[in-house]
């Protein structure tokens, strides 16, 4: 939200007091530590308290209420022991790591948006169309297929990272209503490989579409 700027207040002065500068002054200074102790701090706590502009810790504490605690994803540049370009060669990593690869959490955005999917999963009706709602409210993309057969596709595009859509389908973020199935998630690209200038040459898209199997 816009904080309202009330260091210039003593412009309205009107009358004899106008004229006065120690009275502008002082209250100059008096609007200064209002606004900086009390307007400034009330704004932030108000921006922290919507999931729309929370960050850090404070997102943290929607994520509690919702019952979805920040998703811990790999911590990028870890390298270890491997073959044939495969990770680094004898005496220079070490093979792996016995508690597990080190793990952070991931970033405000990427969690917002998937907080963004858990608030409009407890409201849904599971129609197609709420759920189309629900990917669309934190993506702006992404839909439902519904086979007719209580069965679903659900369709997510590639601008999203890889460890938003991992913690998509691990975290049961993929709303379905009961009895239904998902057979598959398909990572949609905007250009995949392709000859005869269907597509993008070589070394320049995909071969195909990502699929997650569930």
């Amino acid at each position: 939200m816009d904080c309202p700027d009330i260091t210039n207040n003593s412009d309205l002065l009107e009358g004899k007091p106008r004229g006065s500068a120690i009275l502008k002054d002082l209250i100059d200074r008096i609007n200064i530590i209002i606004h900086d102790d009390l307007i400034n701090a009330s704004c932030d706590i108000e921006d922290q308290s919507s999931i729309l502009t929370a960050s850090g810790i404070w997102l943290d504490y929607i994520g509690e209420r919702l019952r979805y605690p920040r998703p811990a994803i790999v911590v990028p540049g870890q390298e270890f022991f491997g073959f044939d370009g495969n990770g680094f060669g004898f005496d220079q990593a070490i093979f792996v790591l016995s508690t597990g690869p080190e793990t952070e959490g991931i970033d405000d955005e990427a969690y917002r948006a998937l907080l963004i999917i858990r608030g409009a999963q407890l409201l849904t009706d599971c129609s197609i169309p709420s759920m189309n709602a629900t990917l669309r409210g934190a993506f702006e993309t992404g839909y439902y297929i519904d086979h007719g057969d209580m069965s679903l596709t659900v369709y997510i595009d590639d601008t999203q990272s890889d460890a938003v859509i991992k913690a998509i389908v691990e975290s049961g973020l993929i709303t379905k209503p009961a009895g239904v199935r998902i057979t598959v998630v398909l990572i949609t690209h905007e250009e995949t490989f392709g000859f005869d200038g269907v597509g993008l040459g070589f070394d320049q898209g995909y071969f195909v579409k990502n699929v997650i199997y569930l």
